[in-house]
């Protein structure tokens, strides 16, 4: 009994290029039992192989009668038949003038003719078009299907030979015209001015896909330039529709959740503390000549702002900064100290040191350390950006406040 991964790996090594049995297959297959035959013959007529290795040996023998056609009209064409001699000859003649008018072509058939005498014709552009045309029904055709240089017979040549040449010049317009753009602008657009360029109709048809994988890593790739330019046309609603409740908590860091609580309950207790004073505070009356003395108001205490938690990071080419940014910018500090700076430029205070050991230096580690102390974490990183990314959110949940 074979395993389901050696049937797999025989199945996809059945059918040859030619659209027949490997040779491969059949050698392993002969030397099975007769049970482990019968399960590789039988998955074979399951998934439907049978059908598809007969298409496929019928497009390659479709493949090879066309390769032999046009051969034969590369070697029709390349043959000197103009030269002295064939100048002087007299074109053979045939007695019955009627028998054209008997002979049909097929379509496929004239088609194949006006290849033949279009490529003489780039070949040979001297002698008249009727004398190719008649020669090359003397080379394509045998004697008893030659037609007659009527008009029947040169209308669909010349129809065919026409629209061959109209769709050449096309083709060496569309050369020119290139060209001639590249020549005049010298160079490619640039990525910023290629993003400038596109209408809020044309961003809009990526909409539902950034839209779904706007904080993926397949939307990390394009460009911040083109980012920044679909949300100012991206609503956020459309952005957090996309998730629930708790997922949008859960992409929050804690902190910033209690600090704007707070802010919110501070706000209500002052509101709540200036009505009572304002409600205990007597109004003095119009026609009385000493105003009462006035109580001060109660100091209320300012609210306490959490700050955001400083995270430093070494190693970040400056495109990997602004996604790095993009993602976090709203919970945390972010400073990025690249190699031009040294290695001892990490400023003090903070509460996250990443080293991203592939492209900071060996030695910035050892500084790296030095500084993270009194509660800061420090992490050595060798992946890539989207752990990056993972690494810093879990320390600063798991960090501890300062």
């Amino acid at each position: 009994m074979l395993l389901p991964e050696q049937v797999e790996s025989l199945l996809r090594i059945y059918i040859a290029k030619n659209g027949k049995t490997n040779a491969n297959f059949s050698k392993q297959v002969n030397k099975m039992s007769d049970g482990d035959k019968k399960q590789v013959l039988d998955a074979v007529k399951a998934q439907g192989l049978l059908e598809r290795q007969a298409a496929v040996r019928r497009n390659y023998e479709a493949s090879q009668r066309k390769a032999e056609e046009d051969s034969k009209i590369l070697r029709l064409s390349k043959e000197e038949v103009f030269d002295d001699e064939l100048d002087n000859e007299e074109v053979e003649e045939e007695d019955d003038h009627s028998s054209s008018k008997r002979i049909r072509y097929t379509d496929a058939e004239w088609d194949n003719l006006a290849n033949i005498i279009f490529q003489m014709r780039q070949r040979h552009p001297l002698p008249p078009l009727i004398r190719l045309i008649t020669r090359a029904i003397q080379q394509t055709f045998p004697a008893n299907r030659r037609r007659k240089n009527s008009d029947a017979t040169l209308r669909p040549i010349l129809e065919r030979i026409a629209q061959k040449e109209k769709d050449q010049q096309s083709q060496l317009a569309t050369y020119h015209r290139y060209k001639q753009t590249i020549d005049t602008q010298g160079r490619l657009p640039s990525q910023e001015e290629l993003v400038a360029s596109l209408t809020d109709e044309e961003l809009s048809g990526y909409k539902e896909r950034l839209t779904a994988e706007i904080y993926q890593e397949a939307a990390t790739n394009p460009p911040p330039e083109l980012l920044e330019k679909i949300f100012e046309i991206l609503p956020v609603s459309e952005v957090v529709a996309h998730y629930t409740p708790d997922e949008l908590l859960g992409s929050i860091d804690l902190s910033i959740i209690v600090g704007r609580a707070a802010e919110g309950l501070t706000e209500t207790w002052m509101l709540k503390g200036l009505q009572s004073v304002l409600a205990a505070t007597p109004i003095p009356k119009p026609h009385a000549t000493k105003h009462p003395a006035q109580s001060k108001p109660p100091a209320i205490p300012s609210p306490t702002r959490i700050r955001k938690p400083r995270v430093a990071i070494l190693g970040c080419l400056p495109n990997q900064q602004n996604i790095i940014r993009e993602r976090l910018k709203d919970r945390a500090e972010l400073t990025f100290v690249e190699k031009s700076r040294g290695d001892n430029a990490i400023p003090d205070g903070q509460d996250v040191i990443l080293h991203w050991a592939r492209f900071a230096r060996h030695s910035a580690q050892k500084y790296a350390t030095e500084k993270a102390k009194d509660g800061c974490i420090l992490i050595v990183h060798h992946g890539g950006i989207s752990k990056i990314i993972e690494k810093i959110e879990d320390a600063l949940k798991n960090r501890t406040p300062r």
